[in-house]
C-alpha cells in the first residue's frame, strides 16, 4: 500500500482505518475486505480511507502522506470529511492502529472510534513504569521532528474532549510470545477509560491480543461493527 488509500463517496459514512505493525511486511489496508463485506450485507456505500504508518511509531509522526504528526493527520481527515460531505467519521484500528484509531479520531473530533488492543501511551519512561516493553524499541526509534501531545492517552485528556462514542475492545487470554500481554491490554484499556470515562470497554475472555481476529472467528465482528458505524 502506498501511502494512504481513498475510496470516496459523497454523503456517505467516512471510515478511516489504521493499519496495525507490519513488521517490515509489505502491509495491506486493514479491514478492506471486512468493510467491502459489510456494504453488500446492508446496501450502503462506504468511504474509505486506508492509513498506514510504514515506520511503525504508533502514528505519532502521522500517517504516510498525511502530515508530520498526528494533529497534522487529524486535520487531514477533516478536510477530506468536509470534502466528501460524509454523514459521519468513524476511526477504526488494532493494536497500533488501535492506538492511532483513538488518539487521533480524539484530536479528529470524530462521530465514533472502534480500538482493538490498543496501548494508551507511547514513550519509553511510561513503558518502563508500568512494565510494558512490548514496543519499547520502536519507542526508543521514534524521533518525529514535531511531536504532539498523543504520546500519552492521559496528556490528551487534558487539552482535548471527546463528545463521540468510542469503544476500546481488548482479549484477556495471554499470548505465548509475552506472557502478560493481555494484562497490558486490559491495564491500557482501564487507563483510556480513566480519562476519557465515556470510553466503553469490551473485554472478551477467549481472546489474545487479536481481539478482531477473535470476533471474527465466533461470526461476531460483522455486527460489531456496524453496530458501531453511526448512519450506516
Amino acid at each position: 500500500m502506498e501511502n494512504y488509500v481513498l475510496e470516496a463517496h459523497e454523503n456517505a459514512p467516512l471510515i478511516v482505518s489504521f493499519a496495525f505493525n507490519h513488521n517490515g511486511a509489505d502491509p495491506t489496508p486493514y479491514m478492506d475486505w471486512r468493510l467491502n463485506h459489510i456494504e453488500q450485507m446492508t446496501g450502503k456505500k462506504l468511504s474509505k480511507l486506508y492509513l498506514q504508518d510504514m515506520r511503525s511509531f504508533w502514528y505519532q509522526c502521522g500517517a504516510d502522506g498525511t502530515g508530520q504528526n498526528a494533529n497534522e493527520t487529524a486535520s487531514f481527515i477533516r478536510n477530506i470529511a468536509s470534502q466528501l460531505k460524509a454523514s459521519s467519521i468513524t476511526t477504526l484500528g488494532e493494536s497500533m492502529g488501535g492506538y492511532a484509531a483513538l488518539s487521533i479520531g480524539i484530536l479528529a473530533e470524530v462521530d465514533s472510534i472502534i480500538a482493538f488492543a490498543p496501548i494508551s501511551f507511547f514513550n519509553q519512561q511510561q513503558a518502563l513504569q508500568f512494565a510494558d516493553l512490548r514496543y519499547i524499541w520502536k519507542m526508543l526509534e521514534s524521533n518525529c521532528l514535531y511531536p504532539t501531545a498523543t504520546a500519552d492517552i492521559g496528556t490528551l485528556a487534558n487539552y482535548r474532549k471527546f463528545n463521540g462514542k468510542a469503544t476500546v475492545a481488548y482479549g484477556m487470554q495471554p499470548e505465548l510470545k509475552h506472557v502478560d500481554s493481555t494484562t497490558f491490554d486490559a491495564v491500557h484499556a482501564w487507563r483510556i477509560k480513566s480519562y476519557f470515562p465515556s470510553v466503553n470497554l469490551e473485554g472478551f475472555p477467549q481472546s489474545g491480543h487479536l481481539v478482531a481476529a477473535h470476533l471474527k472467528d465466533i461470526g461476531l465482528l460483522d455486527k460489531f461493527l456496524i453496530d458501531r458505524i453511526p448512519s450506516l
